[in-house]
């Protein structure tokens, strides 16, 4: 979700996004529908924001496809924008 679409879901005093939701925690929850199978798996993770902005990239070591109805892991490393 973009930024400024987050931000309008964040009461807040402040103008600025950024500053807006810095140290704050957000609740992301997703729902994935396998369309081979029709299974649904649902998870749930608590964020706390910060003032820095990350870039995320698939490590080398992740998996280079994806098999409907069989556990998935992804790699991610973390780079500073």
């Amino acid at each position: 979700m973009p930024l400024d679409e987050i931000v309008k879901l964040v009461p807040s005093d402040y103008s600025d996004a950024m500053r807006s939701l810095q140290y704050r925690s957000i609740l992301i929850i997703a729902n994935v529908t396998e369309l081979a199978t029709g299974k649904t798996l649902s998870g749930n993770s608590t964020v706390r924001c910060h003032a820095q902005q990350y870039d995320l990239k698939f490590m080398d070591m992740t998996p280079d496809n994806y098999k409907p109805g069989l556990d998935f892991t992804g790699y991610v490393s973390r780079f500073a924008v």
